[in-house]
């Protein structure tokens, strides 16, 4: 071969390779190749240099060397075999995609010789330009970036898991191509700004990925399998904006060829099933939705037929994909894009970002949350404010009766909180079913764990307008609990019905006010009997009501209760004789769910839960932060032959917490107590397997978190309980072991019992058919948990299943019977609860009084006495002292009950020493004792006030001083100063107190203030119209009572 010969070769060699060369390498290429040419044409002589030339220029070009395009692999043939569709022997693209090729070029094209080229560096040029407005975060952002790219990090993993729980909604941004790569990170920062800077919905998460990676990423591993009803990914919406690359000869960009001929793979199949016997479930359906939206790049100028210029005639890749996907199924979120880069990408791409893909994107989004709120579960709540607990046991087992009842319809859940477990302003939305079971303090102080969920109900409701109502869609019902010798006779139920009426809520039952003294139970279950067709029509109104809360609140105002006359939903229920358990006994209570679950850790106990920490002297006592206070003075205000003991504590507080230190006559004060040591450690014995010094934390068992939370925002679980503790602490400070079980409780021991019998008979206790065994066995016999584990050996409950199930250890309250000024130690006075159970003959002890009575008192060594006893001020609100002296005071108080009026004429008494020109109205004090020299109660102090004039009036009743065996009571004294007390209450207008015995004591008295006021005649002559008086003195505070049971 002669030297030109070789020249030639060598130059045709360049050009056919130049041919296969990737867009990005062409224009190095044509350097090269014109170089050979100068050499040809000038340097003839030195041709042995052109020959060595020509294989320096290859070598220049070879790192663009091709990979051949090669047909599908038989990989690829096996995975789409896998998908359910047959695949036949077919060309690539469309007939109709064909022809439109054909008429673009005359060159034959075979399909082994086909080459997938990547984007030029034009392209990459262009889009660099284009980008400059976002180029701002750097090149160390890119650079991190482009490793990412292709490649699926942990969060996305992370971000995809999120997903699956409805927590995040992920967008990814797939590219195929160099210059796609580029467009891909435009977008998803532009789709960044857009949703988390601008609308701030922290939710949405945006990310980019290779196209090469595209099963990975989406997921899409086993989509079209028969089997795949099961999946973990079956019914996962997914969101992906593919950026895709159209290069030489029409082809894809070789990062987005396996995506694209997959799902034309799957189209093909598809189309080739439609005519079988078998019906062909498209890939993407309802269940398994696929969101997408394509951008397509070309270049005209790489075209054969240069006469076409518009960006659809390069683009054929993205019409490829756009077109399978949404034969497939697949939605498409918006006009295809498409950008031609002979007349500049920017053209093509920023306006359909713009103007397209975002708002399509932002629309999608906010249709997915309106899709996810429709398709959530009505939420059919029961609530409690409770401070004895008969509030939350009423409510607990209406709600484990609802669950048992609605357990067949998975439309709904059932769930069951303390009030302040609830978040007012998420716990209540449109749709949302509840149920108040609330009680009032003797104050009309909501419960402690109701208040600040009352609190913050009242604030929201402030913000409803009449075009805007917050609670609309909200149905309520209110049962209420209290006695009517309190003064505030269901305050608080009242203020619930109120509120949640003023905030737009419908009412779906008529409010319940069950009186304790007309039979508590009795009440409640009459107007249960008729709850369960009400909350069934609630229910059934509850999507409408969530759909549309305006709407229905108009339509609630027209129809009865609320209701549509026109709803067809249905609501699945059983009938409560089939919600039923192992026994055929009536009114079972159907047995409450495990909402906690323990976690043993390595963490010490919590300061809130040690009696180590020191309240500051400025700072606030509650319950949740007590100050721990020493034992200053203790006295036995009873005869030592007595069987009844009070006793008188002082506190020492002085100097040391300002709180606690400046309180006032009426006040109370709060103590926590604990559970006698030797109870628990029996405790802690039976129930084995734990120890006591391990310490744990709470969590709720997933799906038992308050409405509006989850897992980890909610509050924490049995907020009674401080968490981190020791199992020791847990049964010592947080639950009651002692009190009179309920039948809920009965019902939960009954499902550990492994002996038949000893199930049976729990469950007959706490069934409506045991009733009467109920009363005697259990409300008169008083037996402590430790008691019910001895009679019922096989009972094996659980340490959690103990904290769950068990009512909270709840402070004790004592009346102050001192005033500031006469003593800075806050002292208070209280029997000791001990007695004999009357068929067991087994003693009880009340848990406080035993604990505070046993406690030693300091003796000003340090050292020798450290023991501190957790208190907090209670103020009052209605029982103290009258502003204006000149009104006259009538105070009546048997046994204890007197304690706060000592404080009251400690408080004159100190007023009148700091002014003697003071004028006071009269004062009478009516004390019941059992015998004088037994245990009158703070005698030569009352005696003293008679004497210095601060007491005008001592009026003691002794019970059992009678010869005649006569019981003498205060209400008997009463009577006998009837004229006078006539005179002070209408004449003079006196205040009037009472503290003590609700049961009895205080019914008498005021019946027998009833019998004084109407026995004088004129306008109260009538029982109705004095009894509106004592109403009328009740409101304007002169007739308060301090009463308990």
């Amino acid at each position: 071969m002669t030297t030109t010969d070789g020249i030639k070769t060598t130059t045709m060699n360049l050009f056919t390779t130049a041919k296969k060369m990737k867009r990005g390498s062409k224009k190095e290429a044509m350097l090269t190749i014109m170089c050979i040419v100068v050499a040809f044409v000038f340097l003839v002589p030195l041709s042995a240099l052109a020959i060595i030339a020509g294989p320096l220029a290859l070598m220049c070009v070879k790192r663009s060397k091709l990979r051949p395009h090669e047909e599908e692999s038989e990989k690829e043939e096996e995975e789409t075999k896998k998908s359910g569709f047959t695949i036949t022997k077919k060309e690539e693209i469309d007939n109709d995609e064909k022809e439109t090729l054909t008429n673009k070029t005359t060159v034959p094209i075979k399909v082994e010789e086909k080459v997938a080229l990547t984007g030029s560096a034009a392209l990459m040029a262009n889009m660099r330009r284009s980008a400059a407005n976002t180029a701002n975060t750097g090149e160390e952002k890119r650079q991190k970036e482009e490793k990412k790219s292709g490649t699926i990090s942990k969060e996305e993993k992370e971000g995809t898991r999120d997903n699956k729980s409805g927590q995040q909604t992920v967008w990814y941004v797939l590219h195929g191509g160099e210059a796609a790569q580029q467009v891909a990170r435009d977008v998803k920062e532009a789709m960044e700004e857009e949703f988390l800077e601008k609308r701030g919905m922290s939710d949405v998460r945006v990310t980019t990925a290779s196209m090469e990676d595209f099963k990975k990423t989406l997921e899409l591993h086993r989509i079209g399998e028969e089997n795949n009803k099961n999946d973990e990914i079956s019914g996962k919406r997914r969101r992906a904006i593919f950026v895709v690359e159209t290069v030489e000869n029409a082809q894809p960009a070789e990062e987005a060829g396996s995506c694209i001929r997959y799902f034309n793979k799957l189209r093909k199949a598809l189309k080739s099933s439609e005519g079988g016997d078998k019906a062909t479930k498209l890939p993407f359906d309802e269940n398994d939705a696929f969101e997408y939206a394509v951008m397509g790049l070309g270049d005209t100028n790489l075209l054969l037929d240069r006469q076409t210029t518009t960006a659809k005639d390069c683009n054929q890749a993205a019409q490829t994909l756009d077109n399978a996907l949404a034969a497939l199924g697949a939605r498409r979120l918006c006009e295809r894009g498409l950008a031609n880069d002979a007349v500049g990408l920017e053209e093509g791409v920023l306006p359909w970002l713009k103007e397209k893909l975002l708002p399509s994107a932002f629309k999608a989004i906010e249709e997915e949350k309106t899709r996810a709120e429709r398709d959530k579960p009505i939420e059919v709540v029961f609530a409690y404010g409770s401070q004895t607990g008969n509030a939350a046991e009423i409510c607990k087992n209406l709600a484990a009766e609802a669950t048992e009842k609605y357990k067949k319809d998975k439309t709904m859940r059932v769930e069951c909180f303390a009030c302040n477990e609830l978040d007012a302003e998420t716990s209540l939305k449109p749709g949302t079913v509840i149920l108040f079971c609330v009680s009032s303090t003797g104050d009309g102080d909501a419960p402690d764990n109701c208040d600040m969920f009352l609190t913050r109900l009242k604030r929201r409701v402030k913000k409803t307008t009449a075009s805007d109502p917050v609670l609309a869609g909200t149905q309520y019902a209110v049962l209420g609990l209290g006695d009517q010798n309190y003064s505030a006779f269901m305050a608080v139920p009242r203020m619930f019905s109120t509120t949640m009426e003023k905030g737009g809520a419908t009412v779906y039952k008529k409010r319940l006010e069950a009186d304790d003294t007309l039979g508590l139970y009795e009440q409640v279950d009459a107007w249960v009997d008729t709850l369960w067709e009400d909350l069934d029509k609630a229910i059934a109104r509850a999507k409408s009501a969530r759909e549309n809360p305006k709407g229905f609140l108009t339509s609630s105002s027209t129809n009865n209760n609320g209701s549509k006359s026109d709803t067809t939903t249905t609501v699945t229920t059983t009938t409560a004789k089939e919600a039923i358990l192992p026994s055929s006994y009536k009114g079972i209570p159907a047995l409450q769910p495990a909402r906690v679950k323990i976690l043993f850790t390595n963490n010490g106990p919590t300061e809130k839960s040690t009696s180590s920490v020191e309240l500051g002297k400025d700072a606030l006592a509650t319950r949740e932060t007590p100050f721990f206070a020493k034992i200053a003075a203790k006295k036995i205000l009873t005869n030592a032959s007595s069987d009844r003991r009070v006793v008188h504590l002082e506190f020492d507080c002085k100097n040391k917490n300002d709180s606690v230190e400046n309180y006032e006559p009426g006040d109370s004060l709060a103590v926590l107590p604990r559970n006698d040591i030797a109870l628990v450690s029996e405790l802690m014995t039976r129930l084995g397997k734990v120890e006591g010094t391990k310490t744990f934390d709470l969590e709720w068992i997933e799906g038992m978190a308050p409405p509006g939370s989850d897992v980890a925002t909610a509050t924490k679980p049995l907020p009674h309980v401080i968490t981190p503790c020791t199992v020791h602490d847990a049964l010592e400070k947080y639950i009651d072991i002692t009190s009179v079980p309920r039948k809920s409780f009965l019902r939960a021991l009954a499902e550990c019992c492994t002996n038949d019998d000893e199930k049976d008979r729990l469950l007959f206790l706490s069934s409506r058919d045991g009733k009467e065994q109920f009363q005697t066995e259990i409300t008169d016999e008083r037996p402590t948990l430790l008691t019910l584990l001895r009679t019922y050996p096989s009972c094996s409950i659980s340490f959690e299943r103990l904290l769950d199930i068990s009512s909270p250890l709840l402070p004790r309250m004592y009346s102050i019977t001192s005033c500031k000024e006469s003593q800075k130690n806050p002292s208070v006075a209280f029997s000791v609860v001990k007695y004999e159970a009357p068929e067991s003959k087994e003693t009880r002890l009340g848990v406080a009084t035993n604990w505070l009575d046993r406690l030693p008192v300091g003796d000003g060594d340090e050292k020798k006495y450290d023991f501190k006893i957790p208190i907090y001020k209670v103020p009052t609100k209605a029982f103290g002292l009258p502003e204006d002296i000149s009104k006259p005071i009538v105070m009546i108080g048997p046994g204890t009950g007197v304690a706060p009026f000592r404080g009251f004429l400690q408080k004159r008494e100190a007023l009148a020493r700091a002014n003697p020109s003071l004028q006071f109205a009269e004062s009478w004090l009516f004390f019941g004792c059992r015998r004088k020299d037994e245990d009158y109660l703070y005698e030569a102090d009352f005696n003293a006030f008679v004497e210095n004039e601060t007491l005008t009036r001592l009026v003691p009743a002794f019970s059992r001083e009678d010869p005649t065996g006569k019981k003498v009571y205060v209400q008997h004294k009463l009577a006998e100063h009837e004229e006078k007390m006539r005179d002070l209450i209408l004449r003079e207008e006196a205040y009037v107190f009472v503290c003590g015995d609700g049961a009895h004591m205080a019914k008498d008295v005021h019946k027998t203030l009833l019998s004084i006021i109407t026995n004088g005649g004129g306008k109260y002559e009538k029982e109705n119209d004095a009894e509106a008086l004592l109403r009328e003195m009740t409101r304007e505070g002169r007739y308060v009572r301090d009463i308990w049971s």
